[in-house]
């Protein structure tokens, strides 16, 4: 794949936008991943009427387990798979933000 080259003219404003874009993309990610996240609770607590109750870390961890057992397609799979214990209670802490 061919990279995208900066003008030769106004290289400050093409980096500035070269930020934007991999902030934006970096955004979406987030995004992405919370909206994983929180279709996940909602499929756990469906199989379990005390999963409410449960503390964050039990949660991220059955999320873990979840996804460690090849539950989820391999889409949903990549957007979670690097993400640790502390990563996925990190995004059940800011789910509505």
């Amino acid at each position: 794949m061919k990279e995208k080259q900066a003008p030769v003219g106004n290289f400050s404003q093409y980096k500035k936008e070269e930020r934007q874009n991999d902030h934006d993309a970096k955004e979406l990610l987030h995004l992405k991943r919370k909206e994983l996240i929180e279709r996940l609770v909602k499929k756990l607590s469906e199989e379990d009427q005390n999963f409410y109750y449960y503390p964050t870390v039990e949660v991220a961890a059955l999320i873990i387990e979840y996804r460690d057992q090849g539950k989820l397609n391999l889409q949903d799979k990549a957007l979670i798979e690097e993400l640790n214990l502390q990563d996925i209670q990190v995004l059940l802490s800011h789910k509505n933000s």
